[in-house]
């Protein structure tokens, strides 16, 4: 199964990219993230692997992240690996970045490519169709942090007068 969403945000690529590629920086818009467990800090590269915890269904779990592709600053891929009930359960996630006037585009494509059980997948499906959000969604706050970010490094560059 796979879910794509995209968002435009008025930034560069730069402010974008730590966002999308620093596991610390995505709890500031993910809040399903509860914790990283990672030996070093900053955008993660290929081959880094490292833990987090996600909160779903009111329960925490336990991920084994890999990143498996890094292409700074335009695209960076995760594979979440969990055994939940004995069941190994395996997500890719993608961010692509693409610049285009006035700012980016940012596509994010989740793929569950392991041990997600078919209701929760016409489950997740319904929702991301048609679209029921009991929160605002990632994307949305990632385009906000962004926006806010780079409007603030704008102005902290632009000359004195």
């Amino acid at each position: 199964m796979r879910i794509h969403e995209s968002i435009i945000i008025a930034a560069d690529a730069d402010a974008v990219w730590p966002l999308i590629a620093d596991p610390v920086r995505q709890a500031d818009w993910n809040g399903r993230i509860v914790s990283v467990d990672r030996n070093r800090s900053g955008p993660a590269g290929q081959g880094d692997r490292f833990d987090m915890i996600f909160r779903m269904s009111g329960r925490d779990r336990k991920c084994r992240v890999d990143v498996i592709e890094c292409d700074r600053p335009n695209r960076i891929a995760f594979r979440y690996s969990m055994t939940f009930k004995d069941i190994e359960r395996i997500m890719e996630v993608s961010f692509d970045i693409t610049s285009q006037p006035g700012g980016v585009r940012v596509d994010q494509i989740d793929q569950f490519t392991k041990g997600i059980p078919w209701l929760a997948r016409v489950v997740m499906w319904l929702v991301n169709r048609f679209g029921w959000q009991a929160e605002e969604p990632h994307l949305g706050r990632l385009k906000k942090l962004a926006e806010h970010s780079h409007s603030a490094a704008s102005a902290d560059s632009s000359p004195v007068r």
